[in-house]
């Protein structure tokens, strides 16, 4: 219990710190749209991009937590069945309570208009990160591969769009992670397991074999860097902070989670 406690704890201060950098302050508002502005999409790409991002709906959502859910009491895990359904609904909710009641941004030319957390990253990962509390052991390197694949192209492609700035993206990893692990610390209390940190390795290799596949993805659809070559490290540090950022969370959920598993 006391990893995810302290998961949930660091994961709110870096939510706090990130919002106040990315909305408060003249040089995070600059990095973040530089970094908007870094990745490109063509009329092709774009056309791609926002095919897959307009397939993330509520319906979608509810499908996908359906079938978790559904997985979960097959295999008599009430408990995770119910954390799952905490999960997504919780990061949802809260994503959407910060950014239109709580958050505020500043005007310094960049619109005031608060867009973090981003929405559609929010749905996708809770998703990935509910689906871990249910599957069985077998599945989970598919489950850890798959559903960092999804949520880095989700959320690379909000940038990719416009429609989100990378701290946006970020800013839902985190919100995320905080549901995921307080779930986790819920589940420990109520039945104690020690930690089991085998095949940690594992995770973290399908995690970010998944974030590179994504890479490959949005590059066979069309992204490049905005600036052409002489664009190419801001553009590869843009996708590389998001996929690191994804596949880190979804690596650290399936430790968490690994020992509720059986």
């Amino acid at each position: 219990m006391l990893p995810a406690v302290v998961t949930a704890l660091a994961a709110v201060a870096g939510l706090i710190r990130l919002a106040g950098w990315a909305l408060q302050t003249r040089a995070g508002q600059a990095w973040d749209q530089s970094g908007m502005d870094a990745v490109y999409g063509g009329s092709r790409a774009l056309r791609r991009v926002l095919g897959l991002l307009g397939e993330i709906s509520i319906g979608s959502a509810g499908l996908v937590l359906a079938v978790c859910v559904g997985l979960a009491l097959l295999r008599h895990r009430y408990a995770a069945a119910i954390g799952a359904v905490v999960l997504v609904g919780g990061a949802n909710v809260t994503t959407q309570v910060l950014k239109r009641v709580v958050l505020e941004r500043a005007d310094f030319g960049n619109l005031t208009v608060v867009s973090l957390p981003s929405g559609h990253t929010t749905v996708a990962v809770s998703l990935a990160l509910a689906a871990l509390l249910v599957v069985p052991r077998s599945l989970r390197p598919l489950t850890v591969l798959g559903g960092t694949l999804l949520a880095v192209v989700t959320g690379a492609g909000t940038v990719v769009a416009q429609w989100h700035r990378p701290a946006d993206v970020l800013a839902a990893l985190l919100v995320c992670l905080v549901w995921a692990a307080a779930v986790v610390a819920v589940l420990g209390v109520r039945r104690p397991l020690p930690p089991r940190w085998a095949g940690g390795i594992g995770d973290v290799v399908a995690a970010v074999l998944g974030a590179v596949l994504a890479g490959v993805v949005l590059v066979a659809v069309g992204v490049r860097p905005a600036g052409g070559w002489s664009g190419f490290t801001e553009a590869a540090l843009v996708l590389g902070v998001l996929g690191v950022g994804t596949a880190a969370t979804v690596a650290l959920t399936a430790r968490l989670t690994q020992p509720h598993s059986h």
